[in-house]
């Protein structure tokens, strides 16, 4: 699949939806969405692996300080692992992944609280439910750097 299809819901067919003056929603299905997340674990990987190899590289050239610095100096070394090491964190690209992963979180959380008010749920699946929305919101804060979850 080359392209994700969002589809518009009008908000009339919402039964919670307020107001209901006919405002769209974007929806996807369920199996684009998975579709997705795969090629999003996929870069994690990857972005693993870079990491990896930088920080390899990293400690080679650690251990090489002395022979490197007898040409370029201890300064140049310094500058040098320097370099290495901003490299290797690619905090950017962590992030950017981290906000892709709680923005779907914060869906699991909106679809949770949208069944909430299905009155044949009953009293003890809607608490259920509220538990999850309420651990779904602080781990999508956690991975926005907002919020620590505790275990």
């Amino acid at each position: 699949m080359s392209e994700i299809k969002v589809y518009g819901l009008d908000s009339s067919l919402i039964h919670d939806a307020d107001p209901k003056d006919g405002f769209v929603v974007d929806v996807v299905r369920f199996n684009d969405y998975v579709e997705l997340e795969k090629k999003y674990q996929a870069l994690v990987g990857e972005n693993a692996a870079a990491i990896e190899a930088v920080r390899i590289f990293s400690n080679a050239t650690e251990q090489l300080t002395e022979i490197i610095g007898d040409e370029i100096g201890m300064d140049g070394v310094s500058k040098l692992l320097h370099g290495f090491s901003i490299v290797g964190s690619m905090p950017a690209t962590t992030q950017a992944l981290n906000e892709i992963k709680a923005q779907g979180v914060d869906e699991f959380a909106a679809e949770m609280e949208s069944i909430t008010d299905i009155d044949s749920l009953g009293k003890t699946r809607k608490r259920i439910a509220h538990r999850f929305i309420t651990l779904a919101t602080k781990f999508a804060a956690s991975l926005r750097g907002s919020h620590e979850i505790k275990s």
